[in-house]
């Protein structure tokens, strides 16, 4: 086996996600544990046109590489890897393998996408999941030599205040979500609103501060909160730098995230790093990562009532306050911080690394595969179009 330090990894995703703290995280990560790793973003999810003129574009980079790891897990560097003979390890995340068609979340709205998806996770050679929920579905959909390695909150980054009156404004929730119209939906933030007409009732100094990019789902909660009656306790902030988001969330009496799913809740984790208190949902994965009453209220989904009384209930008693926001970063720090991801991505690669049995038969271009890469380059895209078309004109 070669050196670790001679080991080169293809890192690929999506292009909007190359620049995302997660993407540069774990590639930070393993570039300290001495891997050379490369950087690559891939069109689409599914195999196209560009996808195959992608692979001729990169083609030397990936046979030089000695496994290929895709955070996002799609299909498409699946079929590359075994056309090229290269090991692949696929991060299963959340929106490509849940299926929540009650609320409209996940890739797989269709036979054929489920079945794109299911080539992938069949083929892989190995995956993870960034917890449970997400390797539950991983299985789902076929996945085998699936290890569940959570996401890594850089502690340092997001430093524990205790709480104190001089940096804590009173009474001032916050939310964090880009509104996008199925985020709003799978965030439920409309159950949010109706919560905070609630927690106004008793507490009229209460402050909504919801932070995220504004987009299709926006103009529904200026809509909402205009017909609930609470549109002056609301302060939608847009996109905000890390450094705002932080000094945000540092002002916070507490963080709230009524999710219907979450692969894994990330800014819930955030803010109890800095020692701000959490409400959110018995939902996945927050009852995964979460204890009740210990790191987090949680609270049924869509109940607006309920999660009304958890928010004052963290407005209005502070000793319990102050117990979540010390145990949540404990957890943080035991469990979910940037230095354990580390850890347990090291041990993962190793034992990718010492696998021989697979690592050498992965190896050598596979003529089948390279043929199937390219067929569904060409009627991947055209399949799709005829779905949309049927799904337009002739679904009832």
């Amino acid at each position: 086996m070669a050196d670790m330090k001679q080991i080169k990894i293809c890192l690929v995703t999506l292009p909007y996600l190359i620049g995302r703290s997660w993407v540069r995280q774990d590639a930070e990560i393993l570039r300290s544990l001495g891997f050379d790793v490369v950087t690559l973003p891939i069109p689409c999810g599914f195999p196209n046109p560009r996808c195959f003129i992608w692979l001729i574009k990169h083609a030397r980079s990936i046979l030089n590489c000695h496994f290929i790891f895709e955070w996002f897990a799609f299909p498409a560097i699946v079929i590359i890897g075994k056309a090229l003979g290269k090991p692949t390890v696929l991060n299963s995340v959340g929106y490509e393998v849940a299926l929540y068609p009650e609320f409209g979340y996940g890739l797989a709205s269709s036979r054929f996408e489920r079945a794109m998806i299911s080539l992938g996770f069949r083929n892989a050679d190995y995956v993870m999941a960034i917890s449970k929920e997400s390797a539950k579905w991983a299985k789902t959909w076929g996945a085998q030599n699936v290890a569940v390695i959570y996401e890594g909150i850089d502690i340092d980054k997001f430093k524990y205040k205790a709480r104190k009156p001089k940096y804590r404004s009173r009474n001032k929730i916050v939310t964090v979500a880009y509104l996008g119209l199925m985020n709003v939906i799978r965030k439920d933030l409309i159950t949010l609103l109706k919560a905070l007409k609630l927690v106004v009732d008793v507490l009229p100094d209460a402050k909504l501060i919801i932070v995220g990019e504004k987009m299709d789902g926006y103009p529904v909660l200026v809509k909402t909160a205009k017909e609930v009656g609470i549109a002056d306790a609301i302060v939608f902030k847009g996109f905000v730098n890390s450094e705002e988001l932080l000094n945000i969330i540092y002002d916070a009496s507490v963080f709230v995230m009524p999710s219907l799913q979450e692969g894994f809740p990330t800014a819930l984790c955030e803010a109890l790093s800095c020692g701000v208190p959490i409400v959110t949902t018995t939902r996945p994965a927050m009852n995964e990562v979460f204890e009740n009453n210990v790191h987090a209220l949680l609270v049924e989904a869509k109940n607006p009532q309920k999660l009304a009384e958890a928010i004052t209930t963290i407005l209005t008693h502070r000793d319990l306050t102050e117990v979540i926001a010390y145990n949540g970063r404990k957890l943080v720090e035991t469990k979910y911080s940037k230095e354990v991801r580390a850890k347990n991505l090291k041990n993962f690669f190793l034992t990718v690394l010492n696998d021989t049995r697979k690592y050498n038969k992965c190896q050598g271009v596979n003529v089948i595969w390279l043929i199937i890469f390219i067929v569904l380059c060409v009627t991947c895209p055209l399949v799709i179009i005829l779905h949309g078309l049927f799904n337009r004109f002739f679904k009832p």
